[in-house]
C-alpha cells in the first residue's frame, strides 16, 4: 500500500500491471544475491513467444513454421530446464560468473526488444496527436519527441 499516490496514479499503476507481469515472464535476468531459478527458467522458455511476436510486429515475420523458430524454442526449453535443475537455490547461493553472463546478456537483447516495442508504440502515440492538433512534423520532432 503507498498511501501518498493519488487514485490517477493508482489507476495508471493498476493499467502498466500486466505488462510488467509479461516483461517479467519473458526476460530472464539473474540479480546478484537475489534471483528466483523457476521465474528465470520460465522466462528462458517463454522468450521465444516474445521474439515471434516482437519479429512480427516490428518486421511483419512468421516464424511459428519455421524449423529454425522451432530449434530456438527447443534450444531455450533445454536451457530452462538446465537453469531449473543445475542453478543454485536459495541460501543466499549464486550463480557463478559464467553462467550467469550468457542469461544476463540473452535478458538485455529481450529487454532491448521491449523498450524498441515501446518506444515506437510511443513515438507513433505522439505522431498521431500531433497530426490531430496540427502542430507541423519538424515542431512535434523538436519539442515533444525531444
Amino acid at each position: 500500500y503507498n498511501g501518498d499516490l493519488d487514485v490517477f496514479t493508482k489507476a495508471l499503476l493498476m493499467l502498466e500491471v500486466p505488462f510488467v507481469i509479461l516483461r517479467k515472464l519473458t526476460v530472464s535476468i539473474p540479480c546478484e544475491g537475489y534471483y528466483v531459478r523457476g521465474l528465470i527458467a520460465l522466462s528462458m522458455a517463454l522468450s521465444p513467444l516474445w521474439m515471434n511476436i516482437y519479429l512480427w510486429y516490428s518486421n511483419g515475420l512468421h516464424l511459428w513454421s519455421s524449423p529454425v523458430f522451432w530449434s530456438y524454442v527447443g534450444v531455450c526449453w533445454i536451457v530452462a530446464l538446465a537453469l531449473i535443475r543445475l542453478a543454485p537455490g536459495g541460501g543466499g547461493a549464486n550463480f557463478s560468473l559464467y553462467a550467469s553472463t550468457p542469461i544476463a546478456l540473452y535478458g538485455f537483447v529481450i529487454a532491448a526488444t521491449w523498450i524498441d516495442i515501446v518506444a515506437d508504440s510511443l513515438v507513433s502515440l505522439l505522431d498521431f496527436i500531433g497530426i490531430v492538433l496540427r502542430i507541423p512534423g519538424p515542431i512535434v520532432g523538436l519539442t515533444i519527441l525531444a
